[in-house]
């Protein structure tokens, strides 16, 4: 099945990977076809991954699941920001 997604189909599909993301963590470093009613495949060969979704006919996207997630707090001081700072060439 070779089918371009509506706009609307592809809002649906990436709600779904938004909504999903802590049950992708299970597939990391694994190429997931999905659509917005869940996963229809995964392995870690894409082409195994293409046959398997176009074989079920039904209409997907793929992701490539992160081998990680992490989140990053910055904690700077007024002084170390200005003590650092360099001038930006391309200010007016």
């Amino acid at each position: 099945m070779n089918k371009t997604p509506s706009q609307s189909e592809s809002r649906a599909m990436l709600k779904w990977l938004n909504h999903n993301r802590q049950q992708l963590k299970q597939y990391a470093r694994q190429y997931v076809a999905y659509n917005a009613s869940g996963i229809i495949a995964n392995s870690e060969n894409l082409r195994e991954v293409l046959q398997l979704a176009e074989a079920s006919g039904e209409l997907f996207s793929i992701y490539l699941v992160p081998g990680f997630t992490a989140s990053y707090q910055f904690r700077l001081h007024r002084n170390d920001i200005e003590e650092t700072a360099v001038p930006c060439p391309y200010r007016d």
